[in-house]
């Protein structure tokens, strides 16, 4: 659609989603430039399957995801429970690091036209500004690299509520994992956990405690800047679907702005953008719900629920005043729904 030397794209950031986008801008023959963002990655991100087969499509790669531990079930101790369930899983644990590189290398085997000037920026990473975003709770985490004991599941991971927060498992290949401790003092959930500290040999590299508490950006996108990423939301690590989201925004991010150059209208674009992530986060926020409903008795647990709830409140009002759909997907584009269509 435009070749290097022109007008084009500008992706701030280098994680999930600006990688996501510049693959998908590749394939379009789209120019764009990539600037780097933020330099923490996650031990380990957990990757649904449906999330997984979209990453490997976008860029292009069937090995993409090769050097990830596959996780096939769910152990959960939560609420007043006595003993844990165990559901089935169809995921991937895999080092964040790893995958960027992964993403990075693959790229690189595409042709990646470079703008001279940009007519559009894509943010993607999280600004520091918490008064750019609504956020939706007080938790906070701490993310620790641990090994887990010789008999434990590794093909497993793990979830367990305690009085005063909750502890999640990731193991990303035999003997290591992710533990993420969140509440109000989350150091307090392990000394309170029942499950989950009896299957750990070894806790090393705490991180720094960092608000987890879901947020939203109070402008998702305006004239030639679209937010996606952490840039756009930020979810709730308990319900681990904070990387299939980004791949999901990328599309949609880069299919708005396919549409835009093809003369669509930019504010109906604009509009319908903003509509569906904020449906996406709604969706969040039930999911989260059910969780902190049912997690515990405690100020904690009362307190994360009903700010969720407030939060469920505010987005339904806002959404049922919005404009019916008025685009659509087709392949990797946006096509306008003609009224008859709609009816």
């Amino acid at each position: 659609m435009n070749a290097a030397g022109v007008s084009g794209i500008s992706i701030e950031g280098d994680g999930v989603a600006a990688l996501c986008c510049a693959h998908l801008f590749s394939r379009s023959e789209i120019a764009c430039s990539l600037s780097s963002g933020r330099t923490t990655k996650q031990p380990a991100i957990l990757l649904g399957a449906q999330a997984a087969s979209l990453l490997r499509d976008v860029c292009r790669s069937t090995s993409l995801l090769d050097s990830g531990w596959r996780i096939r079930k769910r152990v959960v101790l939560w609420g007043e429970a006595t003993k844990p369930i165990t559901v089935e899983h169809d995921g991937i644990a895999i080092s964040e690091e790893i995958l960027i590189a992964a993403m990075r290398s693959s790229l690189r085997k595409h042709r990646l036209a470079v703008p001279m000037s940009a007519s559009w920026l894509i943010a993607t990473h999280s600004s520091a500004h918490d008064s750019e975003f609504n956020i939706y709770g007080e938790r906070r985490a701490v993310s620790y690299r641990v090994t887990v004991r010789n008999l434990v599941d590794s093909t497993s991971c793990w979830m367990e509520s305690t009085p005063e927060g909750w502890l999640f498992l990731l193991p990303f290949n035999g003997s290591e994992a992710s533990l993420i401790a969140s509440g109000t003092d989350p150091e307090s959930a392990l000394r309170q956990s029942r499950l989950i500290v009896s299957r750990l040999s070894d806790i090393s590299s705490a991180s720094a405690t960092v608000s987890i508490a879901p947020r939203i950006a109070r402008t998702l996108c305006n004239g030639g800047v679209v937010r996606t990423g952490s840039a756009a939301m930020r979810f709730d690590p308990l319900c681990g679907e904070g990387a299939g989201h980004a791949v999901r925004e990328a599309y949609l991010a880069v299919a708005l702005i396919r549409a835009a150059m093809r003369g669509e209208p930019v504010e109906a674009l604009l509009a319908h953008y903003t509509c569906r992530l904020q449906q996406a986060f709604l969706q969040h926020l039930v999911i989260c719900s059910s969780f902190y409903s049912s997690g515990g008795s405690s100020d904690f647990w009362r307190a994360e629920d009903a700010a969720l709830k407030a939060g469920i409140a505010e987005l339904r009002s806002g959404l049922a005043t919005s404009a019916p759909a008025q685009f659509r997907f087709r392949g990797l584009d946006l096509e306008a729904i003609s009224p008859l269509a709609a009816l």
